[in-house]
């Protein structure tokens, strides 16, 4: 190894060494980040460790030491780092995450020339190939498993009930696990109640529109904030494998409130939230109706059996799932096909955006309990944007269906 290049590959390893431990430094409450920064840590000093002992070694353990911290430096920036600034809410760390991010690259640079210049020239032609391999399935499903148990939180819009002329108050449940959980409450007068529970990435403010029109109608509404996300304490996670914990905090809520039948509770969930309803449902009798609208999956067991065409997605999509499971403390849920399944004879109502996957693994749900569920595909709709785009349809859709199944 060069001097220069050594020199670099010297100050690539410090700063991915000084970023871990400042991810460490700033979220010691945080059992799952500290786990992970931690790992860094440990795996960044190992690696330092390497590189010393390595430097009279042959080039290619050289370049395997500085491939390892260099992919794993480029999946955390880019799981963590990156996410927190697409979604406009870095941390302190994430500004040594920015030069950990660059000097991991470096490092996949230096390790990935060392490593290919020991090959004969007919091998050095599998390197790009390999690198895809690679990337496709290894890299880029650990940063997709790392943004999904990692989020960064989601404050609550200054938006209110209140603005579209309805009565609520700001309300707390208590989670099975001791989460606490924040939301708007509006008050039954239909003696009915629907728990609403948004998307990933998202709090209360963005199912408001939802929950106004159910409201208006009589039903009593509990917006709720995830968990991690608005309000709400506990750790995100973009999958909503904590789901069930979550929806029972917001039955249990509602089976207290004077104003409401405990035998005339629904949900109506969001993309991550819809899924996260199906799955308590299916353990819950008191949720007697539920209106999934863009719940399609969150497991392997949900994609694999109509991956069809895009089957060399789904060895990306085990990985994904595989070590969102390691690396998050939540469980992965039940198949949504068996939630779905588990659910009848209660009615559900499938609402899927004019957009594959969705259109695909919504069809999917409903094959799996035709009897007990319907499906509405409104058109040139996107995901979730059923009411913005048929507000009249959906209306009419959502409300008759609840009606049906809580008041009659």
């Amino acid at each position: 190894m060069k001097p220069l290049v050594r020199r670099a590959c010297a100050i690539a390893v410090a700063i991915v060494a000084v970023h871990a431990l400042d991810a460490l430094i700033e979220k010691p409450g945080n059992r799952s980040a500290a786990v992970v920064a931690g790992l860094a840590v440990g795996v960044v000093l190992a690696g330092t460790a390497a590189v010393l002992v390595s430097l009279r070694a042959r080039a290619t353990v050289r370049g395997a030491v500085a491939l390892l911290i260099g992919t794993g430096a480029v999946i955390e920036g880019a799981g963590v780092t990156a996410a927190h600034l697409v979604r406009g809410s870095p941390t302190g760390a994430d500004f040594t995450g920015i030069a950990s991010f660059l000097a991991g690259l470096v490092l996949l640079a230096i390790g990935g020339a060392l490593l290919t210049g020991r090959l004969h020239r007919w091998w050095r032609l599998l390197a790009a190939p390999a690198a895809g391999v690679l990337l496709l399935y290894v890299v880029a499903p650990l940063v997709m498993a790392v943004i999904a148990t990692h989020p960064p939180a989601k404050g609550v819009e200054a938006r209110t009930p209140a603005d579209a002329g309805l009565a609520y108050r700001d309300v707390t449940a208590v989670a099975p696990d001791g989460v606490t959980l924040s939301g708007w409450y509006m008050p039954s007068r239909n003696g009915a109640a629907v728990v609403v529970v948004p998307g990933a990435w998202s709090t209360r403010s963005d199912a408001l529109d939802q929950a106004v029109v159910l409201a208006r109608h009589g039903y009593g509404v509990l917006d709720l904030d995830p968990r991690g996300h608005g309000r709400s304490g506990g750790t995100a996670m973009d999958f909503g494998w904590y789901g069930q914990a979550d929806v029972a905090a917001a039955l249990d809520f509602l089976g207290r409130q004077p104003d409401v039948d405990s035998a005339r509770i629904g949900g109506l969930g969001l993309s991550m939230g819809a899924e996260e309803l199906l799955t308590a449902a299916a353990g819950d009798s008191r949720l007697r109706a539920v209106v999934s609208e863009g719940g399609t999956n969150r497991t392997f067991d949900d994609v694999r059996p109509v991956a069809g065409d895009q089957w060399l997605m789904v060895p990306a999509f085990w990985m994904i799932t595989t070590a969102s499971d390691l690396i998050s403390p939540a469980a992965p849920p039940m198949a949504l096909t068996d939630a779905v399944e588990s659910i009848a004879p209660r009615p559900v109502l499938l609402i899927a955006a004019s957009e594959e996957p969705e259109l695909t693994l919504t069809r999917h749900l409903h094959a799996a309990a035709p009897q007990t569920t319907q499906l509405w595909e409104p058109a040139n709709t996107a995901h979730t944007q059923g009411l913005a785009t048929h507000p009249a349809q959906w209306s009419a859709r959502v409300l008759g269906f609840l009606d049906a199944a809580l008041l009659r």
